[in-house]
């Protein structure tokens, strides 16, 4: 494997001594090697060949240890990653020539600015695994799930290693259940959702989404059920996940379900103080979303596919403080490259995973997804962009143009954006919301 060995830190002694003997040790070829200082921090790049015997998550647990025993921090990345986030055309020579700026570049998101593949989810439908006998439809359901995905955590964690590309959670999304169970003719789907619990929990999995129902023109007899299910559903389970899509541009919305949905938030409320963390009330819900919890697989997608979800509002932050009092024009244009590099990154991580799972690239959706860390905040980007305080005028338009240029710059980047492709603002996951509404 062609790989890139960062080393980032202050400048001392014997660090290339140091770091060259552990290649040694391993037969690892030193290709190429460059060093400079960029932002008052000493950098060193090596382009080397790791031998393909080499496990890639132990080869980067050791420089890991071995970077904090020097002081300084040492990457190992597979030299892919470098070229997919800065080019258009992936390099074809076989040994490419290193750019500093683009390593430092991209080690610096990785390490600093919160980078991370937020998910790599696996949509499985589950259509031919409606029966009429609701037991047999349970066991099919974990049967087809478990054997479909049994690798993806393994994969998830690979990836992780080689590409140095922190993937914050594995899941899987599934076929509506309201669909899969009203064969049944049950009164009550609770089972259904255990099932899917037992198979998260085998699977080692995150979450699993897709205890949903959609209802946004009216409903069919699963639909009330499943709805009437969901709080003890999501009470007694610990990693599904559910959402119904209570209306849409189109069609409006389904004020009977949204009057139902109230009474089941308000009795979820009284069961359990997360049963409500674990459900989403859409409209405009979209079929291929790989987030949770509004995730669910369509019906109108391949049987198995392989959806990726990357986030960076620290990137984008940063790289706005970098045009900080330009026009407009040149702060659009900045989001779009960032988004760009970022999108690259996921379309990298996705072809990778769906080659290896032996499955379909679904899509890649580039949603600049906060959480409550410093530096990974959207208000933050609002405020970057030239609103005075997130909440204030101005804070709409400034979503706009966000919302506008992230999937314009995600489109150029890559041909399978898909999913919500936008900005979440939940206030109780981002930092700035919660200061905002604080003050």
């Amino acid at each position: 494997m062609k790989a890139v060995v960062s080393v980032l830190g202050e400048d001392q002694v014997g660090i290339i001594a140091k770091v060259s003997a552990l290649f040694a040790q391993k037969q690892i070829n030193i290709l190429d090697v460059s060093q400079t200082i960029m932002d008052g921090n000493f950098v060193m790049m090596m382009s080397v060949m790791i031998p393909e015997n080499l496990d890639s998550y132990q080869l980067t647990n050791e420089f890991t240890e071995l970077g904090k025993e020097i002081g300084v921090e040492i990457n190992l990345r597979n030299a892919k990653i470098y070229d997919a986030m800065h080019n258009l055309y992936y390099v074809q020579e076989e040994y490419p020539l290193m750019n500093s700026q683009q390593i430092y570049e991209t080690s610096h998101m990785i390490s600093n600015e919160n980078l991370d593949v937020r998910t790599i989810t696996m949509g499985i439908s589950l259509l031919d695994c409606i029966d009429s006998d609701s037991t047999v439809a349970c066991q099919k359901i974990y049967n087809k799930i478990t054997t479909k995905a049994k690798n993806l955590v393994k994969v998830g964690q690979q990836i992780e290693a080689e590409y140095g590309i922190p993937i914050a959670n594995k899941r899987v999304t599934v076929t509506p259940i309201s669909l899969i169970a009203v064969a049944s003719q049950d009164h009550d789907y609770v089972k259904y959702a255990k099932t899917l619990d037992r198979a998260a929990k085998t699977l080692g999995i995150d979450f699993i989404g897709g205890y949903s129902a959609l209802v946004q023109k009216g409903y069919q007899t699963g639909d009330r059920t499943l709805i009437a299910s969901l709080p003890e559903a999501l009470a007694e389970t610990d990693f599904v996940c559910a959402s119904v899509n209570v209306g849409s541009t189109r069609s409006g919305i389904n004020m009977d379900a949204v009057a139902q949905m109230g009474e089941v938030v308000v009795a979820g409320s009284k069961l359990d103080m997360m049963t409500n963390a674990k459900l989403v009330i859409f409209c405009n819900a979209v079929e291929d979303n790989p987030f949770m919890t509004g995730g669910f697989h369509g019906v109108g997608e391949p049987d198995v596919v392989i959806n990726v979800g990357v986030s960076g509002p620290g990137v984008i932050k940063t790289a706005l403080e970098k045009v900080k009092g330009e026009s407009m024009d040149v702060v659009a244009e900045t989001i779009k490259k960032t988004a760009f590099k970022v999108t690259r990154m996921g379309q990298l991580v996705g072809t990778v995973a769906a080659e290896r799972l032996g499955v379909q690239l679904g899509i890649v959706d580039l949603s600049l997804a906060p959480t409550a860390a410093a530096g990974d905040s959207v208000a933050e980007v609002l405020e970057e962009i030239g609103v005075a305080q997130v909440g204030t005028h101005g804070t709409a338009a400034a979503l706009a143009m966000l919302n506008d240029a992230v999937k314009k710059g995600g489109i150029m980047a890559c041909s399978h954006v898909g999913g919500l492709s936008g900005a979440f603002i939940p206030v109780s996951e981002d930092a700035g919301m919660i200061k905002a509404v604080n003050a």
